[in-house]
């Protein structure tokens, strides 16, 4: 079982067992706060792509020899774990609205807030 499919599992078990909480009624409940996160982290994991292959037999022997490229023996991707990125809070979106008068000063604002910087192309 990969990551992803963890992942799915997790969040699977987390509705089935609070499928009737009260929690799913409050929007910053730590419950919708994890399905959220966990939403959030299978889309971006299954939009990446691997950047190496290994061994199922070497890796549970710790053996971290891995190739670049998918072949016969190296049959189990490697990824690298994206950045979580969470939603602004409402302060921080008033705080942007009030500050930028602009669209586009308001949308490097927020990409500033997700970490995103550089030239635009």
């Amino acid at each position: 079982m990969n990551y992803v499919e963890t992942m799915k599992q997790a969040l699977e078990f987390i509705k089935a067992t609070n499928k009737s909480s009260s929690f799913w009624l409050v929007p910053e409940s730590n419950l919708n706060k994890t399905v959220t996160a966990l939403h959030l982290a299978i889309e971006q994991a299954e939009k990446q792509e691997p950047v190496a292959w290994a061994n199922k037999d070497d890796l549970e022997k710790f053996d971290m020899r891995v190739r670049t490229n998918r072949d016969h023996y190296h049959t189990v991707p490697l990824y690298t774990v994206p950045p979580q990125r969470q939603p602004l809070t409402e302060e921080e979106i008033d705080e942007i609205w009030r500050t930028y008068l602009s669209r586009d000063e308001r949308t490097r604002a927020i990409e500033r807030k997700h970490g995103i910087t550089g030239d635009s192309k």
